[in-house]
């Protein structure tokens, strides 16, 4: 237990820290990313030991101090905070959590905004005038910054509206502003928030009237006291008035169309020119709300949706090696717990020692990470340089202990000890993996502890493990139901498409794309067996590492033997899909919105007559093949005048 308490006093010690740096100096050191990581983290702990919280533990506090330079003033209601959700289901559990509350289960309407990285402000108006502007300060008391928000040209400084009224809104800096005064400002600020905080929290008048910046309104305070009922009406409401109200904001029939929405503000951020970091979903009915109720901290009636960040700073732990499949040495980082899109992280790819130190990495240092092509974690650079002692790579494999070696005009590490273990694990769980034979059940822990058992050996091996079942069932975590999933899948993956066993073999340098290629020009195993090095470097895609490696790979007795066996247990070895054609030879593709056939299928199709498959839009994209809502990727295409294509263009195009 005091490990425990030791660990919340820690988070509780750092996020206190990090959220002054944010809130009331304008200067954070660790990125949203960061701070939501070790919070969620904090809240973790206290949920599974209720009995040990802090007695002022920052899960509680509403909001953070004011700078005493300026006057204080009171809410007249308190500025809460919002509950955060990052992916689908957390949306889900919130609109569930609506209706157990409620005791119903209806679908709610919803208004979905874009979360705005600025500054919060309050604006109180009496008899039509702008009486004052209030930040949120520690949500129960802010500062007054009238002097400074009344320099802002698109905040109204009279309505034709004499009743006493307040709104709540967003202060921030388009992107160009951000920009121009970065360039000309001794400071350096690190983005457009901190800007706009320092800017609005001026002393000196003169300094905000030099910097433009802009506004959007998002609350009406006390709807009711207006003839209100709906939150998208107090939006129209104070439009009306001559507030600034973000056009794209829109109203939903229930949490399936908002989750759409939210992932259509997240692909068109891009696009804008002004910051925001996710989008906040409200029951858009106000005489709810109340029902509803509150935490301490948040409103239960509405939720922010974070964004994923595409880079987060964190702190380098260690450095470690692990082998793959191929014998190849890959680097990683053991980071501290940080979020980036939508995952905790704590760990991110290093890939070769001399990438280590091109980027002059050391333990303890303060990196950058990002996702690369949005699945795997990896380190892009240093943030703060701490330890100045220089990184040493590895000689020997960490596995088997035999020494590392490079070959010629390549960068990476290698070790070549047929007798690895690591390297015997890593080709047995690419084998059985989902891009090769999917056979479902058998884990990567599952191999280690077979092989250790001796039920495997090789890859031939995995479809002589029906032979210990009677064994098998028998170990921990096992039972003859999972047991015959595991063998009635591995039975199941001999008819499987060919391409996934040449893609299974594990041949160095031959990835997914190329082995499709592979066995459609091939067709079968017999034929690609006899290749020669200039049928192979003819083709498109394929150079002269990959062509190599195949000649190789069955040139290698044993490799062929293995082979053999393969074809007497009835393995399929032929090609039975689209015959490959060239149709489709240096043309680009990308692919969005519903079609009648998965993703999957129409890459395989493209790619299978010549093509290459694109995630995003460019200048150098082809064809856009767009099915029911596309999104901006159709948007963008048509800006640019790339050709839109449906299913059926596609399949003529090819003669199919």
């Amino acid at each position: 237990m005091k490990n425990i308490i030791n660990k919340m006093e820690e988070l509780n010690k750092k996020l206190k820290n990090w959220a002054i740096e944010y809130y009331e100096n304008d200067s954070p050191s660790v990125s949203d990313a960061v701070y939501d990581g070790h919070y969620i983290e904090l809240v973790s702990l206290e949920s599974d030991y209720p009995e040990l919280v802090l007695k002022e533990t920052i899960t509680q506090k509403i909001g953070w101090g004011i700078n005493n330079k300026f006057t204080k003033v009171k809410h007249s209601s308190n500025v809460l905070s919002l509950d955060n959700a990052f992916n689908k289901n957390d949306l889900l559990e919130f609109n569930k959590r609506i209706n157990n509350t409620l005791g119903i289960s209806i679908d709610f309407k919803f208004t979905i905004e874009e979360k705005i990285d600025g500054i919060s402000i309050s604006l109180i108006y009496k008899n039509g005038i702008l009486n004052k502007a209030v930040t949120r300060g520690d949500g129960t008391i802010g500062e007054d910054v009238t002097n400074n928000v009344i320099g802002i040209l698109d905040v109204p400084k009279r309505i034709k509206y004499f009743q006493d009224l307040e709104v709540r809104g967003e202060i921030f800096m388009y992107d160009e502003e951000f920009k121009r005064i970065n360039s000309i400002s001794e400071k350096k600020y690190a983005n457009s928030r901190n800007l706009t905080a320092g800017t609005i929290r001026q002393l000196d008048s003169k300094i905000m009237k030099q910097r433009k910046v802009s506004t959007f309104f998002y609350h009406l305070v006390d709807p009711e006291n207006h003839n209100i009922s709906s939150h998208s009406d107090s939006l129209d409401f104070i439009k009306n008035l001559g507030f600034r109200v973000n056009e794209r904001i829109k109203l939903v029939l229930n949490i399936e169309e908002a989750f759409s929405i939210v992932k259509f503000f997240e692909e068109s951020k891009k696009d804008l020119n002004y910051p925001i970091d996710g989008a906040v979903i409200k029951v858009d009915d106000i005489n709810l709300w109340e029902d509803i109720g509150y935490t301490v901290k948040f409103p239960r009636f509405m939720i922010a949706y974070k964004f994923a960040e595409e880079t987060a700073v964190t702190i380098l732990k260690d450095i470690i090696q692990t082998i793959g499949r191929t014998g190849r040495v890959t680097y990683n980082a053991v980071l501290e717990t940080t979020r980036i899109a939508g995952t905790l992280v704590r760990a991110a790819t290093l890939h070769n020692a001399d990438y280590i130190r091109e980027l002059n990495l050391a333990v303890g240092d303060k990196v950058v990470i990002k996702k690369a092509a949005e699945i795997i974690p990896k380190v892009v650079s240093i943030h703060k340089k701490i330890n100045n002692i220089k990184w040493i790579e590895d000689y020997e494999c960490v596995s088997c202990s035999q020494t590392l070696i490079r070959f010629p005009n390549e960068v990476d590490q290698y070790c070549i000890n047929e007798n690895c273990k690591e390297i015997n694990v890593q080709k047995l769980s690419h084998f059985v993996g989902r891009n090769a034979k999917n056979i479902i059940g058998l884990s990567i822990e599952q191999i280690r502890k077979f092989i250790s058992l001796g039920f495997l050996t090789d890859l031939y091996s995995i479809y002589q493990l029906k032979n210990f079942k009677d064994k098998i069932v028998l170990l921990k975590g096992f039972k003859n139901k999972s047991v015959n999933k595991i063998l009635n899948s591995i039975e199941n993956s001999k008819s499987n498409e060919f391409y996934r066993f040449i893609f299974g073999l594990g041949i160095r340098h031959l990835g997914l794309k190329t082995s499709k290629i592979l066995s459609k020009r091939f067709v079968n195993l017999e034929t690609i067996r006899n290749l020669k090095y200039e049928e192979l470097i003819s083709i498109r895609d394929f150079g002269d590492s990959v062509s190599k490696s195949i000649i190789e790979y069955f040139k290698n007795d044993e490799n062929n033997k293995m082979i053999d066996r393969f074809i007497e247990i009835g393995i399929n070895m032929k090609d039975n899909s689209v015959i490959f054609s060239n149709i489709l030879e240096g043309k680009i593709f990308v692919i969005t919105g519903t079609l009648n056939k998965s993703r999957t299928f129409y890459k395989d199709f493209i790619e299978s007559n010549g093509g290459n498959v694109s995630s995003s839009v460019s200048k150098n994209t082809t064809f856009i093949l767009a099915g029911e809502n596309p999104g901006t990727k159709k948007i963008k295409a048509e800006k640019l005048g790339i050709d839109i294509l449906d299913e059926l263009t596609l399949k003529e195009m090819v003669g199919k």
